[in-house]
Formats: C-alpha cells, structure tokens, sequence
C-alpha cells in the first residue's frame, strides 16, 4: 500500500514539476523575444497593427499645437520623399512655398489623420498617399509647418507658384567679395 502512495506522489510531484519547468519556458521566450529597442518596438507594432485609413485631421491650425521637434522629423521624411511630393503639389495650382498642416500619428509612427491647410482635396489626399511610407514619430499629434520642395516664393502681388527649374531660392542680400585694392 505504501508503494503505491508514494508513486502517486512521485506523479503528482513530476507533474507539477513539468507544469513549472513549460510555464518558465514560455516566460523566458517571450522575454527574449520582446523588442529591446525602439526600431525592434516599431517593426513588431507594424507587423502586429493593421495599417491606419488616413482621414482628415481636424482644420485647426493653432501655433498653440505646433511642435518643432516634430515638425523637424517631418521636414527630414519630406526630404526623403521629395520627388513624390513635387508630383502632388502639381496638382494644388498656386501652391505656397509653405503650409500649415495637422497631423496624427498611431503607435507604430503611422500617419493616420493629415490637413494642410488651404489645400485643395486630390492635393491633401496625394500628399498623405506619399507620408503613409514615412518614419515618423510614435502616438504624434501636433500642427507642423511644411516647406515644400520646388517652390519658391515671388516677389508680392504674382503669389506663390511652382518652380520649373527646381531651383531652390535665396533671399536677396548683398554678396560680400573682400577688400577692395
């Protein structure tokens, strides 16, 4: 009778030992299978997360909401994405050289909502087509001013307007050339 109590406890005893021994198993994998840094954390939330439809973001420029840091990642993506963004802007006659735009971003640094403002409609949309690709910050949400690739300001009264040759403006000043001899 003996024998046979202490082989149920020697089953018992194996059982909840390799009950423990899985359940570690499993706390160690996902453990070390967690992101570690901030890209590993952002590839695995867009792996995981579907991808935001971009609406618009709310018309409300305030520079109350604007965040240069922000804004500064934005400027690089746009930098990035030049050439895309030249093709939408063909398609907002009389684009200024610079815009005021809110944005909003999901976990994973998604664009999910985009208004710039002045904006015609087929221009907006084109232009949040182009940043769905870009890195941005994470969960952001904040107005940001746009400075458009190929655009240069013209002197007052002809407005704004495309610049055909690309050619990047300087504001007018005078070129210092050294002493005179």
């Amino acid at each position: 009778m003996e024998s046979d109590d202490h082989k149920g406890m020697l089953y018992g005893a194996t059982g909840i030992a390799l009950f423990v021994v899985v359940f570690v198993l499993f706390k160690a994998k996902a453990h070390f299978a967690a992101p570690s840094t901030e890209q590993e954390l952002v590839a695995h939330l867009h792996q995981t997360t579907p991808r935001p439809n971009v609406v618009p973001a709310p018309r409300d420029y305030a520079d109350s909401d604007r965040d240069e840091v922000i804004e500064q990642y934005f400027l690089d993506a746009m930098r990035d994405l030049e050439a895309a963004i030249t093709e939408c802007i063909k398609r907002w006659p009389g684009a200024p050289a610079k815009a005021k735009s809110r944005l909003r971003t999901d976990k994973a640094g998604r664009l999910e909502a985009l208004s710039i403002q002045g904006a015609p409609a087929a221009a907006e949309a084109c232009l949040a087509t182009v940043f769905q690709g870009a890195n941005l910050p994470r969960r952001a949400n904040a107005v940001v001013h746009l400075v458009f690739p190929g655009i240069r300001e013209k002197p007052k009264g002809q407005g704004p307007g495309p610049n055909p040759d690309n050619v990047r403006s300087l504001p007018p000043g005078e070129i210092y050339w050294g002493e005179a001899d």
